[in-house]
């Protein structure tokens, strides 16, 4: 028994994927929806918070979909004030990038993650194959919780981007309301 709990403990490695939680309404105590998600990047690498204000009756802008920001999507002329939780130093370690937001939740209560790690067989992706300059998990929160009042128009806007500009990865996207997830 000693040595079974001694490989249990010595043993254990880390896992390296960030991983996610759904509890739905019928599993919470109090009907409650929750989504939850871990990261796998280093201790040294921790979270802050960025409050982006609300944008009122300002045509033209754009944000990037793509890592790379070669190819921008257009933005609605109002946006709404969100929080976004970037990480301090991993984009700019891992892939170059400053802003490396995650999860991403707006004043109306939208709340979206998507730095879930997932992968996808040879049969799906034959048939909807990633392309170069398409969606990541870094840039689809930012542009989809600044836009969207609730968790169903939010999904609309995910879709639309992927329809627009399809993914450059794989992703799992979790998102939720004070009303559905």
């Amino acid at each position: 028994m000693l040595a079974v709990l001694a490989g249990m403990v010595f043993g254990a490695h880390p896992a390296l994927a960030c991983t996610a939680v759904y509890v739905g309404t019928d599993a919470s105590t109090d009907g409650t929806a929750i989504i939850a998600k871990s990261n796998d990047y280093q201790a040294v690498w921790p979270n802050y918070v960025e409050v982006i204000a609300r944008v009122e009756g300002e045509p033209g802008r754009t944000m990037p979909v793509d890592n790379d920001k070669t190819v921008q999507a257009p933005l609605p002329e109002t946006t709404y004030r969100y929080t976004s939780t970037p990480f301090m130093d991993s984009g700019t370690a891992t892939s170059g990038l400053a802003h490396d937001a995650t999860v991403c939740a707006n004043e109306y209560g939208v709340a979206i993650e998507m730095s879930i790690t997932a992968f996808s067989n040879k049969a799906a992706l034959a048939a909807d194959p990633l392309v170069e300059h398409g969606l990541t998990e870094f840039t689809a929160v930012d542009l989809v919780v600044c836009q969207s009042k609730t968790a169903c128009e939010a999904v609309e806007v995910l879709c639309g981007l992927i329809d627009s500009y399809g993914n450059s990865e794989v992703n799992i996207a979790l998102i939720a309301d004070q009303h559905e997830a």
